[in-house]
């Protein structure tokens, strides 16, 4: 490289034995970005970079590790390097002032001719070096793929596991539906196959009755024809002597009246059993395979806020005048509702909340231990499982985040579903039973049923919520 004889160190010493302008330059650039350093850092493996390139190097990697050297990283741990930075700062300024001085030494000469120098001011690198700095601008940009083609085959391996579960969660699903199904056809068979079994048993009945009938009808013939016979014989008797012998005794014994027999009347089958609201009945019948079995829930008076006022049946509740109630842990004293009387730890349940008519309310579960003295934000890491009504018309399942359910009709009974054991809590339109949300969670400890009528500030949402079980 030629060096410049105009640059000379402090001590008066040859820049030779100093970094040049060029080469300072290159130690300050970040190996990430390519651009001089800005809030260095330096690394346990004593490079440096940004602070904002190793960061955004760093936070979407598993495996972490040095853009250079590719020494791993596994704590991410950095240290500020405020020494680098103050250098890079003075390095910059300096630029910046010999840049204007430049400017300024331009300007005088404008519209003079230069004099020739007999040694340009140009700064040569060797072929060698050249090729040396590339190779390592590429070896960085290498790393930097290395690392992003790992990001994408974890994305990839990922995606190829969310395949695999969503195919394991289709199998157990469809068994599930086919043996909810299975169990209806089968009960549905059965109680068809009886019925058949009933008509034909009714049938046998009464045709052996009218086989029995038919019997002594033809026995009748038989009797009345062969007396036709005698009497017809007796009257084609052309001798008179012959004609009357016996015919007392022939008369009293073939002319007598005789009437027709005592039959009961005609019956058919059953048209009221075979004929009527078959399957309005079965479906009546059906409650008894239904599952899960539709619980009895009632409201607790131990936990309900002092503004809500329950029924005497402990089955509604509606906003009213603050009543005065003994304080306890067990009363929610800030948060507008109120809780089932019964717990659920176990197995699956599913009741109903009428809505209609109410411009706010509140539907979900509530664990055991919530905290029923301070207003909370009703989500799952605060112990609420729920969806409720605002404004009249916008429904919001409180996940984490809120989601605003779009449906295409208002609801005026809700229904929840609780499977304990699977986690799982499901609300739907019980109108329809058009499914509305579901909260999948890790239940441990006793969940129970939770409700909120709303406040009415404008009186337009008087209406009591109303909790009972869907009878068939």
């Amino acid at each position: 490289m030629q060096t410049d004889p105009d640059k000379t160190t402090p001590g008066g010493s040859s820049s030779s034995t100093m970094l040049g302008p060029e080469s300072l330059r290159q130690e300050l650039l970040c190996p990430i970005c390519y651009d001089t350093l800005q809030d260095p850092v330096i690394l346990e493996c004593s490079h440096n970079t940004c602070r904002g390139c190793i960061d955004r190097l760093w936070g979407g990697q598993a495996a972490c590790s040095c853009p250079l050297c590719r020494r791993e990283h596994p704590d991410k741990r950095y240290t500020p390097n405020h020494l680098l930075g103050a250098l890079i700062q003075a390095y910059l300024c300096r630029m910046e002032r010999e840049c204007q001085f430049c400017q300024q030494q331009e300007e005088k000469l404008v519209g003079e001719t230069p004099a020739p120098v007999s040694q340009p001011m140009q700064r040569f690198v060797t072929v060698e070096d050249a090729a040396q700095q590339y190779k390592e601008k590429l070896k960085a940009t290498t790393v930097l793929q290395e690392h992003h083609l790992q990001g994408l085959k974890v994305l990839q391996e990922q995606q190829e596991e969310r395949v695999l579960e969503i195919k394991a969660q289709y199998l157990t699903l469809e068994r599930n539906i086919s043996s909810q199904f299975t169990e209806m056809h089968h009960w549905l068979q059965q109680k068809e196959q009886g019925m058949m079994k009933e008509l034909k048993r009714e049938e046998e009945k009464l045709l052996e009755e009218v086989e029995c009938t038919q019997k002594s009808f033809k026995e009748e013939i038989k009797m009345t024809e062969e007396n036709m016979s005698h009497l017809k014989d007796r009257l084609e008797e052309q001798d008179p002597a012959i004609f009357l012998t016996k015919i007392t005794s022939f008369v009293e014994k073939f002319c007598v009246e005789r009437t027709l027999p005592v039959t009961a009347p005609l019956k058919g089958l059953s048209l009221g059993q075979f004929m009527g609201p078959i399957q309005y009945a079965v479906w009546k019948e059906m409650k008894s395979i239904i599952q899960p079995v539709l619980c009895p829930v009632t409201l607790d008076p131990k936990t309900n806020h002092p503004n809500l006022i329950l029924s005497e049946n402990l089955t509604s509740v509606r906003m009213g005048e603050p009543a005065e109630f003994q304080n306890s842990p067990l009363r929610f004293n800030k948060s507008i509702c109120v809780l089932g009387s019964k717990g659920f730890s176990t197995g699956t349940h599913y009741w109903e909340v009428k809505v209609k008519d109410k411009t706010s309310w509140d539907v979900g579960l509530a664990k055991e231990s919530v905290n029923r003295q301070e207003i909370v934000k009703v989500k799952p890491k605060n112990g609420y499982w729920a969806i409720w009504l605002r404004k009249g018309q916008e429904i919001r399942a409180l996940d984490s985040p809120s989601r605003i359910l779009t449906l295409k009709t208002k609801p005026q009974k809700i229904g929840v579903y609780l499977d304990y054991e699977g986690g799982q809590v499901s609300f739907y339109n019980a109108d329809d039973m058009s499914h509305l949300y579901t909260f999948k969670d890790n239940f441990t400890e006793t969940l129970y049923p939770m409700l909120s009528p709303g406040v009415n500030k404008d009186g337009t949402n008087e209406e009591s919520m109303k909790l009972f079980h869907l009878k068939l």
